[in-house]
C-alpha cells in the first residue's frame, strides 16, 4: 500500500491505513464492519491478536539473528584491528570485506 502521507504525520498516516482496510473490507464481506453484521467480532479479533502475535515474535527472531551476526562481525573486526592486519579504521582486510561485503561482487 503507498500512503499519499508523510510517515511523519502519524494521525494522518493510520487515517489513510484504515479507509484502505475499509476498502479490502467492502471488497470482502460486500458491507462495511457494523454491529449489525452475523460476524462474531470477538473471535475475528483473537484470530488477528493471534497472527499479529504471530508476526511480532517472527520480526524478533529476525531481528536477534541479524543483532547476533552483527556482534560476531564485529567481534572479528576488532580481532583483526587488535592484531593489526590492517592499517587504517576505515580500510578493512581483505578477508572481512569479503564477510561484510559477501555480495558486492554479484
Amino acid at each position: 500500500m503507498v500512503l499519499s502521507v508523510a510517515k511523519s504525520d502519524v494521525i494522518q498516516w493510520l487515517i489513510e491505513e484504515l479507509q484502505a482496510r475499509r476498502i479490502v473490507g467492502l471488497h470482502r464481506y460486500s458491507e462495511p464492519l457494523n454491529p449489525e453484521n452475523k460476524r462474531d467480532n470477538l473471535r475475528d479479533a483473537l484470530e488477528e491478536a493471534l497472527d499479529l502475535a504471530a508476526y511480532l515474535r517472527n520480526e524478533i527472531v529476525k531481528r536477534d539473528a541479524l543483532e547476533a551476526e552483527n556482534k560476531r562481525l564485529r567481534a572479528a573486526i576488532k580481532i583483526h584491528h587488535d592484531l593489526g592486519l590492517w592499517s587504517s579504521e576505515r580500510e578493512v582486510c581483505p578477508e572481512c570485506r569479503e564477510t561484510l561485503e559477501p555480495d558486492k561482487d554479484l
